[in-house]
């Protein structure tokens, strides 16, 4: 079994972690993709997932740039239209205040700043992934996310 993680967006990142909840597995970033242009790398995560796999993938917040919000979930519903379907692969669909709350520890590691939240996912991906790329460090958490998840019974 494994744990997927997706950034999604224009720039964006995926990690594979594997069933320790830490070892990585792929990694796979984009940088200014566009709705209309190939998918490219984000458009093989099909050939990622297995049954019973975990993907997980940011749910959208709308803040002050509604427009922004919805190319993001535009993107996201081409990515995913390419992945299984389940009962195969299941999908979480966290916002960042959850999934920041749990892998970083308590409601409040949720709700810090944009550049605090960075941050902290750099310091907590970064020995696993040989990496401080953000985009790649959140999509880590996002997997590690996935693997609590999975810990704690599917509830």
């Amino acid at each position: 079994m494994k744990f997927v993680g997706i950034d999604p967006g224009r720039r964006g990142a995926a990690v594979s972690i594997g069933a320790d909840g830490q070892t990585v597995e792929r990694i796979v970033t984009w940088r200014l993709a566009s709705l209309d242009a190939d998918l490219g790398a984000a458009g093989d995560l099909a050939e990622w997932l297995a049954r019973g796999d975990v993907l997980v993938v940011e749910e959208q917040y709308v803040g002050r740039s509604p427009r922004s919000a919805l190319r993001l979930a535009m993107w996201t519903g081409r990515v995913l239209q390419t992945l299984p379907r389940p009962p195969h692969v299941v999908v979480l669909r966290p916002q960042a205040t959850a999934w920041r709350g749990k892998v970083f520890g308590g409601a409040a590691a949720g709700r810090c700043g944009r550049d605090a939240a960075k941050a902290l996912a750099v310091a907590a991906a970064s020995p696993y992934t040989s990496t401080s790329d953000v985009d790649v460090c959140e999509a880590w958490c996002m997997a590690r996310y996935g693997w609590g998840w999975d810990l704690a019974g599917r509830p």
